[in-house]
């Protein structure tokens, strides 16, 4: 949806099960358009996701047609995930292909070419998020300058579309915990060091076309502060072209046995639940928590839990420093993209789960409806 100051609002499609263009015009029928109407807003806009399989099939300006025939419209896409987001396990398999792998650029590249047909006139930079490079486990230093190469040649491809008269295009990265981008301090490095290096003299492609993806789940996780975060960010010069809107588990006393068991009911086998500590200790998925762990100190949990709620006592969410971000990142005219990217409704403990695309809409309506009165 549009709000004040030409900014946008709007959920990420990866939270529906649609690997082909048919599928993701369907989930559009069924869930999207209920959200829309639950909001009872003229145009609700989609963070779109599509596989590489849906993207070599659709008709760009028929899926345009059609979703503003429902009162939906896309700013933005998350192409983060390659494929298979919904398989019966994911894991680190999201973070393939990696930004070394040739793959990885040509899908980026087709979705820019999707995203300038589909996006509304009034978007003027219409982003794409993409994986912070790739798992951190093997990555090496010459997989980072491969990497900066890989995304300067993207830009320089994106820099000739505009002059040909497309729209500008950014490529946000989206820093994650275990991947080789995840804190701030890093993306930072990656632009000043290996980015810079791989444009030599045409630094202005950074600038124009490239950017990050402020995931205010991912970087609570970290226990990142978000007013350092934006901080980082605007001394540094680089652009943040969309916030993903999401909120994180929070185990606040480690020591309670029923908020440890609580959690636990969190953990399913299709996605990669990171978790941290604060002031020191990680694991790379839930189950490593609870043996290794300190318990003298919160633990946060890459678990993307719905935005519009926090839970009592022991276990609770990020939900306080989500609001906080918004509005830091609001007064300070940062970005106009926002986009409530909780994906997991399809995993969560089965009490909290939707029953049918009824009440998914309904939890999805209430999520962006949170972020709207925190934005608007």
């Amino acid at each position: 949806m549009r709000l004040p100051g030409a900014s946008h609002l709007g959920y990420c499609t990866n939270a529906h099960a649609a690997e082909t263009a048919g599928e993701v015009l369907d989930t559009l029928s069924r869930v999207a358009a209920g959200v829309r109407e639950r909001l009872d807003v003229p145009a609700l806009g989609l963070g779109l996701y599509l596989s590489h399989r849906a993207a070599a099939e659709v008709d760009a300006g028929k899926l345009r047609d059609q979703m503003g025939q429902m009162g939906l419209y896309t700013f933005t896409f998350n192409g983060f995930p390659y494929g298979g987001f919904h398989a019966e396990r994911v894991k680190q398999a999201v973070y393939l292909p990696d930004w070394t792998d040739p793959r990885r650029a040509e899908h980026t590249l087709r979705l820019a070419t999707i995203l300038d047909a589909m996006a509304p006139p009034d978007v003027t930079e219409p982003t794409i998020s993409t994986l912070p490079l790739g798992w951190r486990v093997g990555w090496s230093a010459q997989h980072m300058d491969a990497s900066a190469r890989a995304l300067i040649g993207v830009a320089r491809e994106l820099r000739a579309r505009a002059d040909r008269g497309g729209r500008r295009i950014r490529i946000c990265l989206e820093a994650e915990p275990g991947c080789a981008l995840e804190l701030t301090p890093h993306v930072v490095k990656f632009f000043e060091e290996s980015l810079a290096r791989a444009a030599g003299a045409e630094h202005e492609l950074i600038d124009a076309h490239l950017g990050v993806c402020y995931d205010l789940c991912h970087q609570a996780v970290a226990f990142e502060d978000p007013a350092d975060v934006i901080a980082a960010m605007t001394r540094a010069g680089i652009r943040i072209g969309k916030v993903q809107v999401s909120s994180a588990l929070e185990l606040r006393n480690p020591t309670d046995e029923s908020a440890r068991a609580r959690l636990a009911a969190f953990d399913e086998p299709r996605y990669l639940h990171q978790a941290r500590a604060r002031d020191g200790g990680y694991v790379d998925d839930l189950p490593e928590a609870f043996d290794r762990l300190p318990r003298d100190r919160p633990w946060r949990v890459h678990f993307h839990s719905p935005i519009d709620r926090d839970f009592e006592g022991a276990l609770g969410t990020t939900r306080t420093e989500l609001s906080r971000a918004l509005t830091l990142l609001k007064s300070g005219g940062v970005t106009t993209q926002y986009e409530c990217e909780t994906y997991t409704w399809s995993v969560l403990p089965e009490v909290d789960r939707p029953t049918d695309d009824a009440a998914l809409a309904r939890g999805i309506a209430r999520e962006v409806a949170s972020a709207r009165d925190t934005l608007g």
